[in-house]
């Protein structure tokens, strides 16, 4: 169901892009042709994604990426290796977009741009000047994932229908390795299950904590709570236990 939710969303934006800009067109105009340099001119990346107040990555809907290229005036955009030109302006802190008949209105200053309704699709953006510490990925890792990111193993286990976890596990010197799971900033983890090395997965938390491995023995149910604690369900043949991991 996520991953249909999210292919629903890029679906739409793309079909928005396409339909509403089209691919190449004449540029505009440029502004204030023999003005000094404004430090506002420069190619912008997006960083981060949100819609339905739902935060995603940035290449969950393009894959390749998004880009505005400010330059005396002119706008290039580039989305998914699509590209249209246009115009903009700056006054203050507000900067106004038309590209291809689509206006846009967003926030610029500090390296960063803002637009809270990219095509209008409702879908808010933020973009940060390449080449500049504010592209720095870490700057966009929500506090829940910053939290999420290290290492993790099981620090007790409930088979199901107990009531009371476990704390040890028969020829197991530590309960700790009978379950190990890293998770990086680039959204992969690397699993290790009773000291097997069960490979590296790529993980998401836009529509809650997922796990995206498909294994023919082991089935992997994550569950990030609020407080930031988190547990895994592990279903096999044999059974469906549930570990309560702590962070190394």
């Amino acid at each position: 169901m996520k991953k249909m939710s999210k292919l629903v969303c890029a679906l739409m934006l793309v079909i928005a892009m396409l339909a509403a800009v089209g691919c190449g067109g004449g540029g505009g105009s440029s502004s204030g042709g023999g003005a000094a340099a404004d430090p506002n001119e420069g190619k912008y990346i997006a960083m981060s994604a949100e819609m339905w107040g739902i935060q995603t990555p940035v290449t969950d809907i393009y894959e390749n990426g998004f880009t505005f290229d400010l330059s005396g005036g002119k706008v290039t955009m580039d989305a998914d290796g699509s590209t249209a030109k246009g115009k903009y302006t700056i006054e203050g802190d507000t900067i106004k977009m038309d590209i291809d008949g689509v206006e846009m209105v967003g926030t610029i200053g500090n390296d960063l741009m803002t637009i809270d309704d990219l095509l209008g699709m409702g879908l808010k953006m933020v973009f940060a000047k390449e080449g500049t510490d504010a592209a720095n990925p870490e700057n966009f890792i929500p506090e829940e994932e910053k939290a999420l990111i290290g290492d993790w193993s099981s620090e007790s286990v409930l088979p199901i229908m107990e009531e009371e976890p476990y704390t040890s596990i028969e020829g197991l010197d530590d309960i700790h390795d009978a379950l190990r799971v890293s998770f990086y900033e680039d959204h992969t983890c690397s699993i290790t299950f009773f000291g097997e090395d069960l490979g590296t997965y790529d993980w998401d938390n836009s529509f809650g904590l997922n796990i995206d491995c498909d294994l023919d023995s082991v089935s992997i149910y994550p569950t990030l709570a609020d407080d930031g604690s988190l547990s895994i369900d592990i279903s096999t043949e044999d059974d469906y236990v549930t570990y309560n991991m702590v962070k190394d």
